[in-house]
């Protein structure tokens, strides 16, 4: 075998490995949606506790986000991944079976498992395959969408078919954690040895929050995930009490996250190839806007339109804010500084969007205030998207 076939061979295992961890980033998450009444019902759960609980993974996403290039220098950056993926697993397990305490604190475990990888996967990207971001970051982002759609799909049939039992209908997707692990464990013995960047200056830590370009990169991943989570999060439940049954909520939830993966894979593939990107934040916000707006006001009959607009414009700013993360840095060691400034800013800002939802349809007794203030976090998001778009990179020394 070529050294030229070797190495397309390890990019394609490092491709398949990136897929399969990138599956369980976001469908463990997901998975409480379409099933999100009934977790109320079975712990007694509020619209405030449930939003709660839909909240605390991007708590945890803001929190450990600044911890995890720490993690990445301290105990290397591909050993930190799999062990993360360990931790979602252990999370996943403690939130099935352990009773409501056991619900809430698996569900910090996983999200804080995945919020590191969150940080670090972009950065052993931009290390380990330079000349395949593009590529690699749609795989990436695909497989952040992949998973959602598989929970939006799967997890009342699975609920249903489990005898109506939402801590099997939870464990079940523990599978996807596990075989992430396992995959990239044998990743790291096929990738070359590479340091942990040694530490990092803190005039370098420090000049980066000082970094305009870094703000406006938070600020529009930020605001996006802001929008996901407040969307998604009680999506289904909008559609069931508009009058469509669980499971057509659970098809217009999962029309959402088919069309999120159509731009999630597009979208890297056009931004990495364009010096500017601010017109691809300026088209995802207009496709946020059609989205919303439609739900807000046209029929319901039409929802399934809607959601799939909606899913267009999330897919596409998720992933270009991902991708930005790698094309506005020169090197790894900054793509994982900037990626966990971004991300705590930023996931910390989107936490309140699940709760601002369940407090505004609780005082509003309907979903038309909650979706007009979704409303108007777009232009916010696209404005920030626009400026992160300019063609400036971030180097070590900032």
């Amino acid at each position: 075998m070529t050294m030229t076939s070797r190495a397309q061979a390890g990019a394609l295992f490092g491709g398949v490995t990136v897929l399969v961890a990138g599956l369980a980033m976001r469908a463990p998450i997901i998975s409480v949606a379409p099933i999100l009444t009934k977790i109320q019902e079975a712990y007694g759960l509020g619209s405030v506790a449930a939003s709660l609980l839909t909240s605390l993974p991007v708590l945890c996403f803001g929190a450990l986000a600044f911890v995890a290039p720490w993690l990445g220098r301290r105990f290397g950056m591909e050993r930190a991944i799999v062990f993360m993926l360990g931790l979602i697993t252990a999370g996943m397990l403690v939130r099935a079976v352990w009773g409501p305490f056991g619900l809430f604190l698996g569900t910090v475990l996983l999200g804080s498992g995945i919020a590191v990888n969150n940080v670090l996967m972009p950065a052993a990207i931009k290390r380990h395959w330079t000349h395949a971001v593009g590529p690699l970051m749609s795989t990436w982002s695909v497989s952040m969408a992949v998973g959602p759609t598989l929970a939006a799909l799967l997890t009342v049939p699975l609920y249903q078919a489990l005898h109506s039992d939402v801590h099997l209908a939870l464990v079940v997707w523990v599978v996807l954690p596990v075989a992430g692990l396992v995959l990239f464990q044998a990743l790291r013995s096929r990738l070359p040895a590479a340091d942990g960047g040694g530490p990092t200056p803190a005039a370098a830590r420090g000049g980066l929050w000082r970094e305009p370009l870094a703000w406006q990169v938070s600020g529009f991943l930020g605001l996006q995930s802001l929008l996901f989570y407040s969307f998604t999060g009680w999506l289904p439940t909008i559609l069931a009490e508009g009058g469509l049954s669980d499971i057509e909520a659970g098809l217009g939830f999962s029309v959402f996250t088919i069309f999120n993966i159509v731009s999630s894979l597009v979208y890297p593939m056009i931004a990495v190839r364009s010096r500017r990107q601010g017109g691809l934040a300026a088209a995802s916000g207009s496709m946020w806007l059609l989205g919303i707006g439609g739900l807000l006001l046209a029929p319901v009959s039409t929802a399934y339109v809607w959601a799939g607009l909606a899913g267009l414009g999330s897919g596409a700013s998720f992933s270009l804010a991902l991708t930005l993360l790698v094309l506005r840095t020169r090197d790894a060691a900054t793509a994982a500084r900037l990626s966990g400034m971004a991300q705590a800013v930023g996931y910390t800002l989107a936490a309140t969007g699940p709760l601002m939802m369940g407090w505004a349809f609780e005082a509003s007794g309907g979903w038309t205030v909650p979706l007009v203030v979704l409303l108007a976090v777009v232009p916010f998001m696209t404005a920030a998207g626009i400026a992160s778009g300019r063609p400036v990179e971030i180097g070590p020394a900032s």
